[in-house]
């Protein structure tokens, strides 16, 4: 039971981030603000290998996107 009460509180901790990722995606531009500005969180809730190795080369992939 205790592995359940982890993993749903990993899922927790993570879902703020999942969501500020799905509103850098978004067409409404205050959402996509609000996120820009919550990399910061978005980075230290990943922890530094995840961000570079996930993070960084999504916002490159959406840099990308935005560009076309």
């Amino acid at each position: 039971m205790e592995v359940d009460g982890a993993k749903a509180d990993k899922e927790q901790e993570f879902y703020p981030v999942a969501l500020l990722v799905e509103e850098l995606r978004d067409e409404d531009m205050e959402k996509r603000m609000h996120s820009i500005r919550s990399l910061g969180h978005i980075s230290q809730a990943l922890g530094q290998k995840r961000t570079r190795d996930e993070l960084l080369p999504f916002l490159g992939e959406f840099q990308d996107d935005e560009d076309e």
